[in-house]
């Protein structure tokens, strides 16, 4: 029985394998692997299909330079564009320039939405310890309750509190130190 050796070849120049060699390429994913950061952002600001691959959302050939500039003027993470877009605290503003605009509203919103669903959950579970039912079934309603209480408060903490915490990290770390206050409304 002959061995087969299969081997990947996730860079850019081809090498010997030996025995069989199969490549396997990616498409757009694969240019994640294996480009420097400067070529993914020409890339991203280049094609728009690789923009929306990356970042998760569309714009326009002038709107896409704007945000990878915003990207590394302020040195965030792509995961953290798509969230800051999502909370709706990257927006598009007045003049059609993307800039990080923060609303304290939408934090406080946040803490009081998790507050409520704590005290949901302490009321579920008073109701639950007090209805007589089975032990394995209260056991089970609380269970229940958990997850749904875990899964609240996770969407809560990534909508309205995460993105108020990734802005202010970054800012205490520009080189002034001190935060802008003009955009923490």
């Amino acid at each position: 029985m002959v061995k087969m050796l299969r081997q990947v070849n996730l860079a850019r120049s081809l090498r010997n394998a030996g025995l069989l060699y199969v490549e396997i390429t990616f498409g757009q994913r694969r240019a994640l692997c294996d480009y420097t950061m400067v070529e993914l952002d020409q890339h991203a600001i280049d094609s728009e299909h690789f923009f929306r691959r990356r970042y998760g959302f569309t714009a326009r050939d002038g709107e896409r330079a704007q945000i990878v500039e915003l990207q590394r003027r302020h040195r965030l993470c792509d995961w953290e564009i798509r969230l800051l877009k999502f909370s709706r605290c990257l927006r598009r503003g007045d003049a059609g320039v993307w800039e990080l605009r923060p609303d304290r509203a939408t934090l406080c919103l946040g803490y009081v939405s998790i507050a409520l669903v704590f005290m949901t959950l302490f009321f579920q579970t008073a109701l639950i310890v007090t209805s007589g039912a089975p032990a394995h079934k209260q056991l089970a309603g609380m269970l229940v309750e958990i997850a749904l209480t875990g899964g609240a408060t996770w969407y809560y903490y990534r909508v309205a509190v995460l993105p108020w915490r990734v802005l202010k990290d970054y800012r205490a770390s520009e080189p002034s130190g001190k935060p802008d206050p003009s955009a923490m409304r």
